[in-house]
Parts: C-alpha cells; structure tokens; sequence
C-alpha cells in the first residue's frame, strides 16, 4: 500500500532533539526516503549510488519514520535527548524495483563507510540468494557487533517450510 508522506505526521514530537550525533547509526536499506522528511532531526540521505532518487513509493519512508518515532516514544519516557542517526538508503533502479546489487552495496556501504550498529531490511523474497548469504555471514564475521533486523515477509506462509532470503540466513546478531 503506497503511503503519501503528506499522511504521515512527521512534525517532531520534542522540543528537545538534536540532529542525531553518530551514538547509534541505523541503517534502513529500502526505497530511500522522500523529500518532505529531510528536515527531521537525525535523518540522513545516503547512498552508494552516484544518483540517488526520491522515494517515489513511500515504503522506505514509512519505515525510517516509524522507525524515528520508537526510538523517540522510547527515549522520551527515559526522559534522555535522544542521540541516534538513522541513514536512509534507496536500493532501487530506475524503475523503482530493488535489486539484489544496490542491497548489497547499501549494506556495504553503512558498515564500511556510515560504520552503523543496526541494519534494517524491510525487504525480502521468498527465495534462496547463496550470494546474498555468503555475503551477509562474511560481513558479520568481519563486524559481529551489528545488528540486522529482516522482514519475515508480508505473507502468512510457515518459514520452516519455505525459503525467505534474507531472513533465512541466521547469524547470532539477527532480530
């Protein structure tokens, strides 16, 4: 389902917030992130890619925002100025499709370059990618301190039964 940014209340819910300091870096590798939430305080727009879009389909979006208002819910009944940067990544061709290469270098890119502690994958397909897994155990095993959270699909299938990459691949550091 497209959500429209203009949907979303994406005003600040504290007076008290700073642009997000590097003390936790989130990475959301998905559709990138549109325009109108550039302004919302420790939100990046980054990439590997010499020109990124918009995010024409509002899912990345969402999910950097939902994302933003946890941590800010979270932070707020701590009573603490929250102290995060959530780098948005657009993993899409032109045509809007994700591709297995502009993940990976996503991936690549927020642990080699942005140094995150948690990669968000609100993504996947029901099917098994060796290159994918491969590629995901050698980055774990090189940084074992981040954290992956992967979507289990949007599906009501059984993942005991069914292939689901790359949610399927299970390292120690997964949610």
């Amino acid at each position: 389902t497209y959500i429209k940014p203009e949907e979303v209340d994406i005003k600040p819910k504290t007076k008290d917030i700073a642009h997000g300091s590097n003390q936790v870096k989130i990475a959301v590798i998905d559709t990138g992130i549109h325009e109108s939430f550039y302004s919302i305080p420790g939100f990046m727009k980054t990439g590997c890619k010499k020109a990124d879009r918009n995010d024409v389909s509002g899912h990345g979006s969402v999910v950097s925002y939902l994302l933003y208002e946890e941590l800010i819910r979270n932070y707020n009944l701590l009573d603490v100025i929250p102290d995060f940067t959530i780098f948005n990544y657009n993993a899409t061709n032109e045509n809007n499709e994700l591709t297995l290469f502009n993940i990976m270098c996503s991936i690549a890119h927020a642990v080699r370059v942005n140094e995150v502690n948690v990669i968000n994958l609100s993504l996947g397909v029901y099917n098994n990618i060796p290159v994918l897994r491969y590629f995901l155990a050698k980055l774990t095993n090189e940084k074992p301190n981040i954290i992956f959270v992967a979507s289990a699909g949007n599906d009501a299938y059984n993942l005991n039964f069914v292939d689901h990459a790359p949610s399927m691949y299970h390292r120690n550091n997964d949610i």
